[in-house]
């Protein structure tokens, strides 16, 4: 984008990077949502989709004919009915129907996927027209719902609940959670790899006919994004994200970032405007505004990756709120909070011998004031420059720093391979393994193998290749009577058997697929084990 004057732009000109995670900061008022929501969203979308919205100012826009389309993703609910759901939002529905429509009892009645439709007559219940609820008018106050006592907010008729699968009418599916509407459907791919989207964003406990307006912002727009990765992708999409982190809890965020990689791994391109550090630390590129708000700011102050950008920031951090030209307000703490990685002295080596040990004479004054005598002065900035140099020697290796994100990325397999199985299937054996040995059981000291040693426990049960083309493979170890081995070659995911006499016996899984990781016999397999070697 060149010459970007709208509001408060200073005729910038926007480079945007394709295929990467871009976060575009800065104070408010910077500047951040005239460039990206008042150019770069409705340029493209006129552009690409004729939408009748009228961009902002600027002088011309290049590279769009290596953009499909663009998608802007926010928190605004998924529509005001009562019968909007994530079900019929993401279009698993659509497929729900034509299953419960192809079952024989309901061939036999002439009953079609219309008929199991609560939003057209003919199963419905016309008393409550399909909602499971009436709407009293309350006329200067706001509506009142109660449920329908005609069909006691099933939403459908008794001819149409008659008709069941697997025990389950329409009506006991709408009611289901997503996480056990995926072992329902598990017959059925595209219905369970919709469902699976939800899921894996963080929303297994929704049901799948949960009214929309009952939705919050954080998962409305989850469920936004669960649709999107559902589709078939050509992966050239522009996803524009204005503060997506607004409201959402730490682990929301974290399930945010987790889709959000998905979406650049599949080769589309996320723009994220933000202010929160952990996603900006997460970006593959920033683009800085400012330097200050309103008539201080609209320039773009930089463009880099994270480490480029907390490398700019003064040693010290200014008490005076004026702004300077050309320097980053987002820089020091971007800083502080990638202060654990190298990147600084990376980009910039120290000159001479003299430079480095300052700090650390500023770091014993300060503890100085607190100690009680000399003794106490050497032992506590000896135990922080120990702390500060194990945590320099870890982060230096990208396993190690990114710990479990590095096992699901492509990243690690030997040159000139991919591999044949899903990557989302090492979050799946991750979390399995977490739920039956405990939160801090995984140990991410390797590049191509992670060990799983049981809370409260020295010794490794198990071990999981994740860098392996042709399979996922965890490898048990315990004792033989630990091993059901009728059950192991029910499992269908056989590896090798290693055994040591009658101390020690090694099977290893070949896991290919996400089905297998949602097996029950599976987990049960991996918990009867456990519990027979560690007791």
């Amino acid at each position: 984008v060149e010459g970007a004057r709208e509001n408060n732009l200073r005729a910038v000109d926007l480079n945007l990077p394709l295929g990467v995670l871009t976060a575009v900061t800065g104070p408010s008022g910077s500047g951040k949502s005239s460039l990206i929501d008042s150019i770069l969203y409705p340029a493209l979308a006129r552009r690409l989709h004729r939408a009748r919205l009228r961009p902002g100012r600027h002088d011309r826009m290049e590279g769009v004919r290596y953009i499909d389309k663009v998608i802007q993703v926010d928190q605004s609910p998924l529509g005001n009915s009562p019968s909007s759901n994530p079900a019929t939002y993401t279009g698993a529905f659509d497929l729900i129907r034509q299953v419960f429509a192809r079952i024989p009892e309901a061939a036999e009645r002439k009953f079609t996927a219309r008929t199991f439709s609560f939003n057209v007559p003919g199963g419905r219940c016309e008393t409550c027209e399909g909602s499971g609820q009436l709407c009293i008018e309350m006329h200067f106050l706001p509506d009142v719902y109660v449920p329908c006592n005609e069909c006691d907010s099933r939403r459908y008729n008794e001819d149409v609940l008659e008709i069941k699968l697997h025990g389950k009418s329409i009506a006991d599916v709408l009611e289901m959670q997503c996480g056990d509407a995926v072992d329902l459907f598990a017959d059925y791919p595209k219905i369970s790899n919709t469902i699976q989207t939800l899921c894996d964003v963080g929303l297994d406990y929704v049901t799948l006919g949960q009214s929309a307006p009952t939705l919050s912002g954080g998962e409305a727009q989850r469920v936004k994004l669960a649709a999107e990765l559902s589709r078939p992708m050509t992966g050239n999409t522009l996803y524009l994200l204005d503060e997506p982190t607004t409201g959402l809890h730490f682990d929301d965020i974290d399930k945010l970032l987790n889709v959000l990689q998905r979406l650049v791994e599949r080769g589309n391109t996320v723009v994220v405007i933000e202010h929160n550090l952990d996603v900006i630390k997460c970006a593959d590129w920033i683009i800085d505004m400012g330097p200050g708000a309103g008539i201080r700011g609209g320039e773009i102050v930089f463009a880099g990756t994270p480490e480029q950008l907390a490398a700019t920031a003064p040693k010290r951090r200014s008490k005076t709120k004026k702004e300077s030209p050309g320097i980053s307000v987002t820089a020091p703490y971007l800083r502080d909070a990638l202060q654990a990685t190298p990147a600084k002295s990376e980009t910039r080596p120290p000159t001479n011998v003299s430079e480095e040990p300052k700090p650390k004479r500023k770091a014993a004054k300060s503890v100085s004031k607190n100690a009680t005598g000399p003794v106490k002065k050497k032992a506590a900035s000896s135990q922080s420059t120990a702390k500060r140099t194990r945590s320099r020697a870890v982060t230096t290796d990208p396993w190690r720093a990114l710990g479990r994100r590095w096992h699901s990325l492509e990243k690690g397999f030997p040159s000139g391979t991919e591999p044949d199985w899903p990557l989302e299937l090492v979050d799946r054996i991750f979390e399995l393994m977490e739920q039956l040995a405990g939160d801090d059981s995984l140990e991410f000291d390797e590049p191509n193998k992670v060990r799983v040693k049981p809370n409260g426990s020295n010794q490794s049960w198990a071990e999981v290749e994740t860098k392996t083309p042709e399979s996922l493979n965890v490898t048990l170890a315990g004792p033989p009577e630990a091993v059901d081995m009728d059950q192991y070659s029910k499992l269908g995911v056989n590896g090798p058997v290693d055994s040591n006499g009658k101390q020690q016996l090694k099977v290893t899984l070949n896991l290919t697929k996400l089905q297998q990781a949602r097996s029950r016999k599976l987990k049960s397999f991996l918990k009867q084990h456990l519990e027979k070697s560690f007791g």
